[in-house]
């Protein structure tokens, strides 16, 4: 069984070798996964908004259809309902959510694939295991809230993400 501690424990044993390099990188052999980084982080803080506007959007439809949905036949009563959210505030919402999730995978697909060398970089793969490791609504509470798992390994990654770059 996989837990979030044999994860950690991989991606540790996974990042030994390359925090070491790290130590005495003085040049910027991470550059593209920086720039990455950075791009990946302004499409997750715009996904974050983009979520937050639809889960409002279809929560509010929600509220509407949800009393009525033990009511007559479910075929019309979702025809109904898939035809109000088409018209609502939800479906572009949602094209918005979605069209914003499928450049943080793109992102987060090419920094994956990059092997970090230095502390920069593998804060830049900090960024992805925080948005691909938890949901927006868990990233939105409160870190007392949070189980001490969840609590952990965001605590850890805010670490990585907050490292200071080395001096030459």
């Amino acid at each position: 069984m996989t837990t979030r501690r044999t994860v950690l424990a991989s991606a540790a044993a996974l990042m030994a070798p390359a925090v070491a390099p790290a130590a005495i990188s003085t040049s910027a052999p991470d550059a593209e996964l920086i720039r990455l980084g950075r791009e990946f982080a302004a499409a997750a803080a715009a996904f974050r908004e983009a979520n937050r506007a639809w889960r409002a959007a279809d929560n509010a439809i929600m509220a509407t259809f949800a009393p009525h949905a033990r009511q007559g036949d479910g075929g019309e009563w979702f025809a109904s309902f898939q035809r109000a959210y088409d018209a609502s505030p939800a479906a572009p919402a949602l094209a918005e959510n979605d069209r914003w999730l499928d450049a943080c995978d793109a992102l987060g697909s090419q920094i994956r694939a990059i092997r970090p060398t230095t502390l920069a970089g593998l804060a830049a793969h900090a960024k992805v295991a925080r948005f691909e490791g938890f949901a927006p609504a868990v990233l939105e509470r409160d870190r007392g809230d949070l189980d001490c798992n969840d609590a952990a390994l965001l605590n850890f990654l805010d670490l990585v993400e907050g490292l200071p770059p080395l001096a030459p």
